[in-house]
């Protein structure tokens, strides 16, 4: 299984539960899970935390240690999230799938509650979580990538319909 870079994840390395982490994924494909509790091999970008651990170019359960990785989509307690034109609401208490909010633009108050389903609906985002940046490879790059000539490569752009 493949993560794009800079996805909020949890796992377990070897018995330390991971619930605070980001994919780094470098230039050759080889992927790598921040965080602060578990040093193991080093990335170029530790995306602001302290340890990167090695997972490989696909994650299989157990290969390297690395349990239980899967994507941290619902909001945790503390997250801002970002809503409409860039108002914002303080996630204060979990509860099952209830997510309890404070009032928009003032974490002190206590707005109102959600459901997660709701907040993948309307799409919300978790502030400072990072937006994957598109990669820029020359004809050259992905000619060399897969050992073919360049004048044997089409790109076909697709665009993703929201």
């Amino acid at each position: 299984m493949k993560f794009p870079h800079g996805a909020r994840v949890q796992c377990r390395i070897i018995e330390t539960e991971i619930n605070d982490a980001r994919i780094s994924a470098d230039l050759d494909g080889m992927m790598f899970v921040c965080q602060n509790l578990k040093d193991g091999d080093k990335t170029s970008d530790r995306l602001g935390y302290r340890y990167s651990w090695v997972i490989g170019r696909e994650w299989m359960e157990g290969v390297h240690n690395v349990h239980n990785l899967r994507l941290a989509g619902s909001p945790q307690v503390g997250d801002i999230l970002v809503i409409g034109d860039g108002d914002k609401r303080k996630v204060l208490a979990r509860l099952e799938s209830l997510v309890f909010m404070s009032a928009i633009n003032n974490y002190e108050v206590t707005g109102s509650f959600f459901t997660t389903q709701e907040t993948e609906k309307y799409r919300w985002k978790v502030e400072g979580q990072p937006v994957p940046e598109p990669r820029v490879l020359t004809m050259n790059e992905i000619a060399e990538k897969f050992g073919l000539p360049v004048d044997q490569i089409t790109v076909i752009f697709r665009v993703k319909k929201e």
